[in-house]
């Protein structure tokens, strides 16, 4: 698969390092490794990421398509939650 974008690698990188959230990391790094393979199929890219190739073929279209706020979950319908934000805090 291929990146059309204009980021580099370099700059995905420090995305990566700089991420807390495990999911986004995980995208990040499904990124970084398209960047290496170089137009290696989402089958392989998948093995190297142990995860499978839909979801690569998943966030690399997501990635081209909105860049880095691509790979961020969208918001969630449902109930609020009922912790206030000091809450939140003590439980990271």
């Amino acid at each position: 698969m291929e990146l059309n974008t204009n980021f580099s690698y370099k700059e995905i990188k420090l995305f990566y390092d700089g991420e807390n959230d495990a999911r986004l990391k995980e995208r990040l790094f499904i990124i970084l490794n398209t960047f290496k393979s170089k137009k290696k199929s989402s089958y392989e890219i998948a093995g190297n990421v142990l995860t499978s190739h839909t979801k690569v073929q998943r966030w690399i279209r997501r990635f081209n398509k909105y860049g880095v706020d691509g790979l961020k979950n969208k918001p969630k319908s449902g109930r609020p939650s009922h912790l206030n934000n000091e809450h939140k805090i003590k439980l990271q």
